[in-house]
């Protein structure tokens, strides 16, 4: 097994991804642009925990991704700081200490941005990584965490860009590839896991 930061993908992959954040939470509806917005911003760091799917001879970067972690940095008046996002490891996989290892990485790669103030949220249900991250050095803060989902009209806009973006990345990953076979609506609607009247409409207004 080997730690390391995601910046391509398979199918299978996505796919494995697809299922930690459902074992996450069953309300989150995973999509590839989803993903491709994190890979294309150059303050999210996903980290992901790849089993060789023929160990020793795989190729680097190949295998199963059974665990991952997104380390999002940013910067306020009062400091560099960053989120841990996502924390997870696949059920199948679990008591093996591999969320420690992967937290100890993520912490690891995070010296980068010193001097830099760390932040994470557990659900106080998640007894064993309550426990794993005070173990690791991070301290409990008394105080309320407040949410807020904001869906308007300039949300919507927001969405339309943000497809627009990632069929655009998905054509050039393809183009990269070696594939030179013409990217349909049907072809991109399956791969992000979008309505296909949605993306009919995008390709259309960015004339591809």
């Amino acid at each position: 097994m080997e730690i390391q930061e995601l910046h391509n993908y398979t199918q299978a992959q996505f796919e494995d991804l697809k299922q930690l954040m459902s074992e996450l939470s069953d309300r989150v509806n995973f999509t590839q642009s989803d993903l491709m917005l994190v890979l294309r911003d150059c303050n999210c760091h996903l980290y992901v925990i790849l089993e060789s799917l023929t160990p020793g001879t795989s190729p680097k970067g190949e295998g199963r991704i059974i665990g991952c972690a997104t380390l999002c940095v940013f910067h306020s008046p009062t400091g560099t700081k960053a989120s841990i996002e996502d924390v997870v490891v696949s059920s199948a996989y679990r008591g093996q200490h591999l969320g420690k290892q992967l937290m100890e990485y993520v912490l690891e790669q995070a010296k980068a941005f010193a001097p830099i103030e760390l932040h994470l949220t557990s659900n106080p249900m998640r007894v064993a990584a309550n426990k794993l991250y005070q173990s690791i050095g991070f301290q409990k803060k008394e105080t309320n965490c407040y949410q807020m989902m904001i869906t308007d009209e300039a949300s919507s806009t927001t969405g339309n860009d943000a497809l627009k973006q990632s069929i655009t990345y998905l054509i050039g990953k393809e183009r990269a590839e070696g594939n030179l076979e013409p990217v349909t609506p049907l072809f991109v609607s399956r791969m992000l896991n979008v309505p296909l009247d949605e993306v009919e409409k995008c390709m259309k207004e960015i004339g591809v």
